[in-house]
């Protein structure tokens, strides 16, 4: 694999934000949606170990390292095998740090748009920013007992998506998969939350979290997510969401890196 990709960035779906409030959504999709965050929302900070497969065609590599979280938007995830990477936000900005590489980006003043879908622990995250965004209706798309499968179809004609499918364990507010389909009804993302365990606090939490990501024809990601040692709302101090620049490491602005990708694009 030419370059180590990111756990944050995998797991991010740009699907924009807005202001639309959830009394203006049906009380049926309001009622599986509260049941979700009510489990999320007790988890004031998480934190534990992390084990990563990450898979393109035949080609893999795998990493372990730790992860810790304030509710909602601070973050510091350390990858502590080869390839070693650090992610960490503060809420305001976001560095992303790659040891062999010795470079480190630098994201400044991030936005609603970014802070919504920027991935986090809580999982929360996967439906906020469908809830909040008046660029996609919500609808139940079937129900069989406990289990409800919310469906999201963007308001206005969009070729790359045409639906997202969201399983939801009402019970106990587990979301068990999120779908993504092209206009043509192709899988292009999936998102599996499994092996649920519950914690102390009466919080529901999966210990594995697998990602698909089709990318064409002959390209399938996939990244497998293990969590071990967890703990929630534990105090965490505020110095693990600060970043120091190491001597002799390169930073990268955002701006900088967008020039990078465009002339890797012609």
């Amino acid at each position: 694999m030419r370059k180590p990709l990111i756990f944050a960035i995998l797991l991010s779906f740009l699907l924009g934000t807005g202001s639309i409030s959830a009394f203006e959504r049906a009380p049926k999709v309001i009622e599986a949606v509260d049941s979700v965050r009510h489990n999320f929302q007790r988890i004031k900070t998480i934190q534990g170990k992390i084990k990563r497969k990450l898979s393109l065609n035949e080609q893999s590599e795998e990493s372990e390292g730790f992860f810790v979280q304030e509710v909602p938007h601070k973050v510091n995830l350390e990858y502590t095998t080869a390839p070693r990477q650090k992610v960490i936000t503060d809420g305001q900005t976001l560095w992303i740090y790659s040891f062999e590489q010795k470079e480190v980006v630098r994201f400044d003043n991030l936005t609603k748009e970014e802070l919504t879908t920027m991935q986090r622990f809580d999982f929360n995250y996967l439906l906020d920013q469908l809830m909040d965004s008046p660029e996609y209706q919500l609808e139940v798309f079937s129900q069989a007992g406990s289990e409800v499968v919310l469906a999201a179809t963007p308001s206005k004609v969009n070729p790359l998506v045409s639906r997202i499918l969201i399983k939801i364990d009402t019970e106990h507010g587990k979301i068990t998969a999120y779908e993504t389909f092209t206009a043509s009804d192709d899988l292009t993302n999936q998102i599996k939350l499994e092996e649920y365990r519950e914690y102390e606090g009466d919080i529901y939490y999966p210990s594995r979290v697998v990602v698909k990501s089709i990318l064409g024809p002959a390209q399938i990601m996939t990244q497998v997510a293990q969590f071990q040692r967890l703990s929630f709302n534990q105090q965490i101090d505020s110095s693990n969401f600060q970043f120091s620049v190491p001597a002799e490491v390169k930073v990268i602005t955002r701006a900088q890196l967008q020039e990078r990708l465009q002339s890797q694009q012609r």
